[in-house]
């Protein structure tokens, strides 16, 4: 099974690809690239594609789709799903949102909200997360540093094996935020 891990929402976005070559399998990460900085709808579809090159697949060999549904970037978010959503549409592949801060993982989660504000989220034992986060800071709790998509395709898998699977009409965003109006 391939797994696509598309997380858009940070400024650190990224693109990655799990392969599980049997259900008793560990899964393994055969790529995860970084996105262009401030440019994620231009760079989005390369990486996809340098990723699939690495992996030796084509598009249409994924068998499931996990993506990052926010918080975070408002355009970002945007970025992400709606290049899901066509591709599970397409291909008639299942699809699996992660929270951003679900991938952050650990028992408390943070991210930089902008505007002077924090997104955090709590999360009960056993469902923090499969990896663990790169940057751990006080009292358990978790900071966004780093790239993302490989967990967001591990917690995509393990949600998926779990029974969970969405087509592109149930895909949608995780808006916290209202936009800044100037």
């Amino acid at each position: 099974m391939w797994v696509l891990g598309i997380e858009t929402t940070t400024p650190s976005g990224s693109v990655a690809l799990l392969h599980l070559p049997t259900a008793e399998a560990v899964p393994e990460v055969i790529a995860e690239l970084p996105l262009e900085a401030r440019n994620y709808a231009a760079s989005l579809f390369s990486t996809t594609e340098r990723a699939l090159t690495i992996a030796g697949i084509t598009l249409a060999q994924v068998d499931l789709f996990a993506v990052a549904d926010g918080p975070g970037s408002f355009t970002g978010e945007r970025v992400g799903l709606t290049a899901v959503k066509a591709w599970i549409e397409v291909l008639g592949k299942p699809a699996v949102n992660i929270s951003t801060l679900r991938a952050i993982g650990g028992p408390v989660a943070l991210m930089d909200a902008g505007r002077g504000d924090v997104y955090y989220g709590r999360y009960p034992p056993g469902d923090e997360g499969l990896a663990p986060a790169s940057d751990f800071t006080g009292n358990n709790v978790r900071r966004q540093s780093g790239l993302l998509a490989a967990q967001v395709a591990r917690l995509g898998l393990a949600d998926f094996t779990s029974g969970r699977a969405l087509g592109p009409l149930q895909l949608d965003a995780r808006y916290l935020q209202r936009p800044a109006i100037s």
